[in-house]
Parts: C-alpha cells; sequence; structure tokens
C-alpha cells in the first residue's frame, strides 16, 4: 500500500527538481488527480484490503423442535433430484453507478459444509456437488429491469423470503450460446463429506470476470446456496461478500 501511495504521489507531483545526476533526463510534470486514478486503474492497482463486506449469518437464537431438540437454524439447501436445487441466501444493496465504478473485484467467504457424508454408488459421481454461486440479482422492489430467469421465482430464504428475486439473464443480443443464460458464476465448494462447519474461501471475481460486463446500475450481487443429487445437501452458517475497490488515493 505504501508503494501505491509513493507512485500515485510521483504522479501527481511531478519531478519538482532536475536530476543533478543525469541533466538530460526529461522533467515529469505534475498530472491532474483523475489521470493519476486512470493511469493506476491501467496498472490494475487494486486495494489490497476489502473495502465493502456485506455479511449474512445464520439467526442466533436457537429453538426446540418437533422432537424436542435444541435445534439452530442454518441456510440450508437440498437435492431431491439430479436436477440442481438452489436458495438465495443473500444479496447486497442496490449497486449505483458509482459504487460499480469503484469495484474491481469481488469474493465469497462462508463458514460452511455439505450433508457430512458421502457414498459415490448413490451420490453422482465423484467430487463435491454442494456449492455456492455468485452472480447479479433483482428484487421485485428494483423494478427488475431487463431481461430475468423464468415466469417462477427462486426459493429465496431468510430477508428475501416473501419476495420473488430472479436471476438476471444474459442478453440476446449480440447473439451467442450463452444468450439466455443466468448470470451465475460458481465461487467455491465445500469439502466432501465435511463433518463441521468449515471456512471455504472462494474464487476472487477480479477486474476480467464476466459479472463486471453485465452489472448495471441498480443490480444486486447475490449468492445462492446449491446442491445436487439426491442425499447432497449445502449448509451454511455465515458467508461473507468481499468486495476490494481500485485504487484511488486523496492526494493534497
Amino acid at each position: 500500500l505504501h508503494f501505491y501511495y509513493a507512485v500515485a504521489r510521483a504522479l501527481k507531483n511531478g519531478s519538482q527538481t532536475k536530476q543533478i545526476w543525469n541533466r538530460r533526463a526529461p522533467r515529469l510534470p505534475p498530472l491532474p488527480l483523475d489521470v493519476v486514478h486512470r493511469i493506476l486503474r491501467e496498472a490494475q492497482y487494486i486495494h489490497p484490503h476489502p473495502s465493502i463486506t456485506c455479511k449474512w449469518k445464520s439467526e442466533p437464537d436457537a429453538f426446540l423442535n418437533d422432537t424436542g431438540i435444541l435445534f439452530r437454524p442454518h441456510g440450508v439447501v437440498g437435492a431431491t433430484s439430479a436436477e440442481p436445487e438452489r436458495k438465495l441466501l443473500f444479496a447486497s444493496p442496490r449497486l449505483d453507478k458509482a459504487a460499480l465504478g469503484k469495484m474491481a473485484s469481488v469474493r465469497l467467504v462462508t463458514s460452511s459444509k455439505d450433508q457430512g457424508w458421502h457414498t459415490e454408488d448413490r451420490m453422482g459421481s465423484s467430487g463435491s456437488w454442494s456449492w455456492f454461486e455468485v452472480g447479479i440479482v433483482r428484487l421485485p422492489e428494483d423494478g427488475l429491469a431487463g431481461s430475468i430467469e423464468g415466469g417462477g421465482s427462486i426459493a429465496a430464504g431468510d430477508k428475501y423470503a416473501k419476495s420473488e428475486a430472479r436471476t438476471a439473464l444474459r442478453p440476446a443480443q449480440p447473439p451467442s450460446a450463452q444468450a439466455g443464460k443466468p448470470l451465475r458464476w460458481v465461487s467455491l465448494y465445500n469439502q466432501v463429506a465435511g463433518e463441521s462447519f468449515q471456512r471455504h474461501i472462494g474464487e476472487e471475481f477480479g477486474p476480467d470476470h464476466e459479472i463486471w460486463k453485465y452489472l448495471e446500475p441498480g443490480d444486486r450481487i447475490g449468492v445462492w446456496i446449491c446442491a445436487q443429487f439426491v442425499g447432497w445437501e449445502c449448509y451454511c452458517e455465515e458467508a461473507r461478500l468481499l468486495i476490494r475497490e481500485w485504487y484511488a488515493p486523496k492526494l493534497v
């Protein structure tokens, strides 16, 4: 971070005095702050620490279920067939143009697990079928501008339990094989047969990721909890979206 600041300050102030050891070296003029920020962005200077954190956590209050067993609720989804089951776990606040212009990357971090057991002959092929996705979501109160997924709703939990949350779709123009597909991407998979909740760190969606191509002002970044094939489940007790912004210091 100190190096980033030194580079930015040097660009902003320019070379104030001639270099004694090299009199032929051209003098660097001071640059306007907006030009400095553009140069830093072209050089892929991203703030090393998350600037924004969107957090979801399971309800803190445990309760007795029908069998009298103390139960702490979690975000959970269970597969009942070979078709993927998804539930919107949470979504960010609506993103305006200014916020989108600052964002450079997003990463999901969870405390999660699968069903805790696995038998390959009964549960599909090898590997984990308990995972999380990150994508673009719109809620009814957002106006649902543009294309949305199907006519049905995504089963939504917690804050959005009574909302029809729709996943944004890839535009039909220009024509492509991906047109009409939901704008969701796999972030991380749970460890297979994990008996307890573990910290999982998802893929960082950096400046070159597709999500930044399709995000528009008014959209939200959503997190889906997913499972596929009978017997597979996905549990979450805590999740965070960590957003890093482009490095743009306020130099004086």
